[in-house]
């Protein structure tokens, strides 16, 4: 199958390399580009959080430059949505990462279950992000505060290179991991004149896919779980 990524890099390379060894043909097409603000991890990490919450593994990429401002902290409980996101904190050295799987809305009630609402909490934070984490546990009456460490940007792609990259193969496939991708890639593929039929469009998950213009969620599949491995096997579903 022909595949086109759209996550970030270097996340995008590193899928696209696990769609090559199962036998697709993939490239990569990254939508957002990330923008580390150190000096704001700086000034976060100075103070005396009891426990950290992140929800990306391009956190700990922002942080990694800034390994003395972490050892403070790598013994503390940290929240972490998905694997991915607390492997990478691992590498970072820190000892008790406490993982959900999904969103930012059932690491919050993780946070709920486990954590005592007078306890300070940091959230390491991208923008833009789903609000649903912190209006979460702002309605269980926990106390946090946020910082944002990096800004995800677009990236600029002419309308020629978009329509090249989904004319040059027929009816490839895209893979969204995010809102925002969803509606960039509309936005990208409606400006070059693309039409919805010369694609199809899978997405990590259901909430991803509404993100999308009526005119393509009839095109777009969400994954049973919001993973990659879920997302993945859309494509062996397909082929079936």
């Amino acid at each position: 199958m022909r595949v086109l990524v759209t996550r970030p890099e270097p996340s995008a390379s590193r899928t696209m390399r696990r769609l090559i060894a199962l036998g697709h043909q993939a490239e990569v097409l990254p939508l957002f580009a990330a923008l580390h603000l150190t000096d704001e991890a700086e000034k976060a990490l100075s103070g005396n959080p009891g426990s950290l919450i992140v929800t990306s593994a391009e956190a700990a990429r922002a942080l990694a430059s800034l390994p003395e401002h972490l050892a403070a902290h790598v013994t503390k409980p940290l929240f972490a949505v998905g694997a991915a996101t607390a492997r990478a904190f691992a590498q970072l050295g820190f000892e008790d990462i406490r993982t959900a799987e999904g969103n930012g809305q059932i690491l919050a009630e993780r946070i709920i279950r486990e954590w005592r609402k007078t306890a300070p909490l940091l959230y390491l934070a991208g923008e833009p992000r789903s609000p649903h984490l912190e209006d979460t546990l702002r309605e269980a009456g926990f106390q946090f505060s946020t910082v944002t460490l990096y800004r995800m940007l677009p990236v600029d792609y002419t309308d020629a290179a978009i329509a090249d990259r989904l004319s040059r193969y027929p009816d490839p496939t895209i893979l969204l991991y995010s809102g925002e991708a969803a509606r960039r890639f509309a936005e990208l593929a409606g400006r070059s004149g693309t039409t919805a039929p010369t694609f199809r469009l899978f997405c990590l998950s259901e909430s991803i896919r509404q993100c999308l213009p009526m005119s393509l969620q009839a095109r777009a599949r969400a994954a049973r779980e919001p993973n990659e491995d879920a997302l993945l096997a859309l494509l062996d579903e397909d082929q079936a």
